[in-house]
C-alpha cells in the first residue's frame, strides 16, 4: 500500500515538472509557436497518463481500452500539428 502511494506521489511530481522544465527548454528556443507548446504538454501528459493507467487497472479489458483512448488523443495531436506546421 504505501510503495503505490509513494509511487503515485513521485508520478505527481514528474508530472508537475517535467512540462515546466520542457516550457523553459521551449522558452529559450528561438522558433517556438503556440502549437509546438501544447504538442509537447498533451504528450508528456498522455505518457504519464499510460503509466498511471498501467500502474491501476486490474484487468486486461480495462487497460486495452484506456490505452487506446490515450493513443486515440495522440494520434489526434500528432495530426493537427502536421495539418497546421
Amino acid at each position: 500500500m504505501l510503495t503505490e502511494i509513494l509511487r503515485f506521489a513521485f508520478l505527481g511530481m514528474l508530472v508537475l515538472l517535467v512540462p515546466r522544465i520542457i516550457r523553459l527548454l521551449l522558452k529559450h528556443s528561438s522558433s517556438q509557436s503556440a502549437a509546438d507548446t501544447v504538442t509537447v504538454a498533451g504528450i508528456v501528459l498522455i505518457i504519464f497518463a499510460i503509466v498511471a493507467v498501467v500502474i491501476v487497472v486490474d484487468d486486461d479489458k480495462q487497460l486495452t481500452t484506456s490505452i487506446g483512448v490515450l493513443g486515440t488523443i495522440a494520434g489526434y495531436l500528432f495530426g493537427t500539428v502536421g495539418r497546421y506546421s
